[in-house]
């Protein structure tokens, strides 16, 4: 009688038969699992990106502001009178159908916390937004607050 079994390979290796690899079904599971995982690195690019873009508008809308505070805190230094509050658009609207990128309000507390110390409290807006506007600026879509203190001079 004739053996049927396969003859066993001298290195050991199993041999590949036609019905070896993967089914239609898994293949698909597979790609599906890889689909998910593809749109969820997208997704958090996306918000990543989102996120930078908005970190550097704060950035350059800081930095005009901390300017006129250190303004307003060498005024006070300097000036018997003490700072008052205003606003500005910076930069500046060369015309006035031109917009300005961010808008400034500084409001100053007299002898706050303490006699001879004002608050400044500089409200910064940007983004557009109904009536946003450097007397209103936290009526924009994105606004931040930065709250310093100056010394004022002895009279």
């Amino acid at each position: 009688m004739h053996d049927q079994r396969r003859p066993e390979r001298k290195d050991n290796m199993p041999r590949a038969d036609s019905q070896d690899g993967f089914s239609i079904a898994e293949v698909l599971v597979a790609f599906g699992i890889l689909a998910l995982g593809m749109m969820a690195v997208g997704s958090m690019l996306i918000t990543s990106m989102s996120s930078d873009r908005y970190s550097v508008q704060q950035r350059a809308s800081d930095a005009p502001a901390i300017t006129r505070i250190e303004q307003l805190k060498a005024d006070a230094a300097d000036n018997t009178s003490g700072i008052t509050g205003g606003s500005a658009d910076f930069p500046p609207s060369p015309t006035p159908a031109a917009k300005a990128l961010y808008h400034y309000r500084w409001i100053v507390e007299k002898d706050s916390p303490f006699t001879g110390v004002d608050r400044i409290n500089t409200t910064v807006g940007w983004g557009g937004g109904a009536n946003c506007n450097s007397a209103t600026p936290e009526n924009c879509k994105y606004t931040t607050v930065i709250t310093n203190f100056a010394v004022q001079k002895i009279k």
